[in-house]
């Protein structure tokens, strides 16, 4: 499925730091914050640097501090050097960006540089119990402490989890926007509590910088068009859901060897930058003084799954029954 055709189908919907006092609008311990959860992963690993605008050496494809590959998400300017090969016939929107409806983490920190731990540090958590390493994930949490059934917990691409019979799987499209699309219909059937939505496509990194950055374009505009589509809908996840967007893994601060057909540098992930990265909270939850804002202070990537639970309201719960080897502490505080 093309870009423009996912864009028509949204239309099925409708018919440095800051001292917060609360990230939260509402934050009453061990009740419900959201009704429904979508944790979007940007997999395959994104540069920080490529998102938030630093200007890290004299390479061709470096950005300005103004500058960002993800205008849908955080405003700013779009590199005009890369506007002919990653964002034909693509209107930016200009007042309106995701930040404004919710808090960007810019500093979290991955526990390594493989997609397969990385990924699934965000979804999963281990528990040590006489010695022995026991994996629980946030389907079987919210299974147990919610009681949400199979129909009420999908996963869309990504890595097929162990014990995976308390969710549905569904593989991944052939690109990202196919996986949007599955994640569409799995939307408009069942309205499930939570939805975990896996992209891949910016892997291409490893050896096409303008592979790369035509799949970040597309999906982070397709991304926002679905969110603000399903506000305007009639759905009852409307008004209703919290939104979670990270990448789960980062790339190196220095390119590799390989340059494409533009002349931009590629990029891999094994340095200490690619362990950097950063997580979007839109929506149902987020406090409206805490909205368009950055919070730099240091974070951990396997702090998603707690959020997700806080967001129910079990968090407390999960964490007075279960010895957590990392600990489990929401971003949200």
């Amino acid at each position: 499925m093309k870009r423009k055709e996912f864009l028509k189908n949204t239309g099925i919907f409708i018919g440095g730091s800051l001292t917060i006092p609360s990230l939260l609008a509402s934050d009453k311990r061990g009740q419900k914050i959201s009704d429904y959860v979508i944790l979007i992963n940007l997999g395959g690993g994104i540069r920080k640097q490529d998102v938030l605008g630093y200007n890290n050496s004299n390479k061709i494809n470096d950005l300005y501090r103004s500058e960002t590959i993800m205008p849908s998400f955080f405003g700013g300017e779009f590199p005009q050097r890369f506007r002919n090969i990653g964002s034909q016939n693509i209107q930016f929107p200009t007042d309106k960006k995701l930040i404004n409806q919710g808090i960007l983490f810019s500093e979290v920190e991955t526990l390594s540089n493989d997609h397969e731990s990385c990924f699934k540090s965000l979804v999963t958590a281990n528990e040590s119990i006489n010695g022995k390493i026991y994996n629980h994930s946030v389907f079987s949490f919210l299974s147990k402490y919610k009681g949400f059934n199979k129909d009420q917990m999908w996963q869309i691409g990504g890595i097929p989890l162990a014990n995976s019979e308390n969710h549905n799987y569904v593989k991944s499209g052939a690109s990202d926007i196919e996986t949007l699309s599955s994640a569409l219909n799995v939307i408009q059937n069942y309205q499930p509590k939570f939805l975990n939505i896996n992209l891949n496509d910016a892997d291409s990194c490893h050896s096409s910088y303008t592979a790369y950055l035509k799949s970040i374009v597309n999906s982070t505009d397709s991304i926002y068009q679905f969110w603000n589509n399903l506000q305007k809908s009639n759905s009852k996840m409307s008004g209703k859901t919290t939104l979670i967007i990270i990448p789960e893994i980062g790339r190196n601060l220095e390119p590799n060897s390989i340059v494409d057909q533009h002349g931009f540098y590629s990029y891999d992930h094994n340095d200490d930058n690619s362990r950097r990265t950063w997580s979007l909270i839109v929506g149902v939850g987020v406090s409206e003084s805490s909205r368009n804002q950055i919070i730099s202070d240091a974070r951990k990537s396997h702090q998603i799954l707690p959020t997700i639970t806080h967001l129910f309201g079990v968090s407390d719960k999960i964490q007075r029954r279960h010895n957590l080897i990392n600990g489990f502490k929401s971003l949200l505080g």
